[in-house]
């Protein structure tokens, strides 16, 4: 999946616009070179991937925004929850430096 640099538009492989464009002549033959860019607007593009959690599309990064978004808030809410100053205290003393 690609996503154009100017128009933001996704589009996938071989849906590219193709064209040529003159670069002048050599040894008195017109030169051309073959240019590629989004479908819309021929911009150009990039490769994106797909988020690790949702399958929807990131910028470059492996999760989506929503998802990211989403997992913040999840956080915020178990923060927020009533924990005792001490019961915060065993919980950093269990997870300290636990990969999930």
């Amino acid at each position: 999946m690609f996503k154009c640099n100017n128009c933001g538009h996704l589009f996938e492989a071989g849906e590219e616009k193709r064209w040529l464009e003159s670069r002048g002549e050599y040894w008195g033959i017109k030169s051309y070179e073959e240019l590629c860019g989004c479908p819309l607007c021929e911009g150009d593009y990039d490769e994106i991937q797909p988020c690790s959690i949702c399958g929807g599309y990131s910028d470059g990064e492996e999760y989506c925004a929503e998802c990211r978004s989403r997992c913040v808030d999840l956080f915020q809410n178990l923060l927020e929850s009533n924990f005792t100053e001490k019961e915060r205290d065993m919980l950093n003393e269990i997870y300290d430096g636990r990969w999930f």
